[in-house]
């Protein structure tokens, strides 16, 4: 019988886990999918999948500062022991205890991600050993790099996007063989709530490469000196305690605004973000053509926070451009450059049964983007 060993290197892209688990569940015993992961996210990788059946045995963790591999419940002591005196061979220990047993015609490595560069390179040493390899890709523009190149185009790679957006692209770059699959189930149970203030969420940490604050506050600013509303909050979900977060809480709070905002001190946890994402009202994207720091999220990268949107329904602010080529125009409160604020006085006033349509939407996108990638791994793992 198959096993899929799913693997995770670095202590982020763990939201995409729970789609790969449900999915492989569909055609797979829950026994035989193992996931590999960083011992350091502990919370945040594992909590996801007990609702899915996925055994406790079944779950590796791994610490890179300890360079050792831990077992949830146990692992063959012998194993470990012969694992040891292979320590300055590649792969390395952590590489060694989870692929020791391996057999080879029967199992599937699927790489939750291929960076950085040290990570493609675990990738390729498995690749050129003849393993099944099962690639999702994040961003498209890893084409243009040569290693990156040569890797996908491998026979025994298999390739997936994780947007339409990103698959679109690759294809047009002559990687025909790349399918989609949307991470877009989150295996989290809907959390009772009722916000005394309508709450606008931004996700991830502050970060001036990925979200445009500026905007943000400017948006805020019209919303409670002009409009004369106060009935709202921004949530920044996650990590401000940074140079970037201290100089957009510094321009905040010269403009007295900081009673609009909430800034967490931390990365959070994935069931501290989740929590969080659960009880907001809306999702505000902050990307637009304002400046080429956006661009590749208007080409070739898809930002996270859609497919939270569809997993957790919740409706996005978003640049009109970016939500057509992503097809979520009618499923989302759009906004031209410097428009932002528009949009958030419309989300505060919006009918009852528009933003019902709008879920509505949303529900089904995301129910045919799952769909669709049901089919394209099942129809995949027919092929290897």
């Amino acid at each position: 019988m198959t096993e899929i060993r799913i693997v995770e290197y670095n202590d982020y892209h763990y939201d995409v886990l729970p789609t790969w688990v449900y999915i492989y569940s569909s055609f797979v015993d829950p026994k035989r999918i193992k996931v590999f992961s960083n011992f350091d996210n502990f919370g945040k990788s594992i909590t996801p999948f007990f609702n899915l059946d996925l055994s406790l045995k079944s779950v590796f963790l791994f610490s890179s500062q300890k360079n050792l591999i831990w077992k949830v419940i146990r692992y063959p002591f012998k194993l470990l022991v012969r694992s040891l005196f292979r320590i300055t061979k590649y792969p390395d220990l952590n590489d060694n205890l989870f692929f020791r047993s391996f057999i080879r015609g029967k199992s599937i490595i699927v790489f939750n991600s291929i960076e950085p560069l040290k990570v493609l390179e675990k990738a390729i040493y498995f690749a050129k050993k003849n393993f099944k390899i099962l690639v999702i890709l994040h961003n498209g523009d890893l084409i243009y790099k040569k290693k990156y190149k040569d890797f996908l185009h491998l026979k025994n790679v298999k390739v997936f996007a994780l947007s339409e957006l990103v698959r679109d692209y690759l294809i047009g770059e002559g990687l025909i063989k790349v399918k989609l699959m949307a991470p877009v189930f989150f295996n989290h149970k809907n959390i009772e709530h009722n916000n005394s203030r309508t709450t606008f969420t931004v996700q991830g940490n502050v970060n001036f490469r990925r979200r445009n604050y500026t905007s943000l506050i400017k948006a805020v600013e019209k919303l409670v000196k002009v409009d004369k509303l106060e009935n709202f909050i921004v949530k920044i979900l996650g990590n401000s305690n940074t140079a970037e977060g201290k100089i957009i809480k510094d321009e905040i709070n010269n403009k007295k605004l900081e009673k609009y905002f909430y800034f967490f001190d931390q990365k959070l946890d994935y069931q501290k973000f989740y929590n969080e994402v659960q009880i907001s009202d809306y999702l505000l994207v902050l990307q637009d053509t304002t400046s080429i720091t956006y661009s590749p999220y208007f080409k070739f990268k898809s930002s996270a926070v859609i497919n939270v949107s569809l997993g957790f329904n919740k409706i996005m602010i978003m640049h009109r451009e970016q939500s057509e080529i992503n097809k979520l125009e009618k499923m989302s409160i759009l906004y031209e450059d410097d428009k932002l604020s528009d949009a958030m006085l419309y989300a505060l006033n919006m009918p009852e049964e528009k933003r019902k349509k709008m879920e509505s939407l949303l529900v089904g996108r995301r129910d045919m983007l799952l769909k669709k990638s049901v089919s394209n791994v099942n129809e995949v793992l027919n092929q290897l």
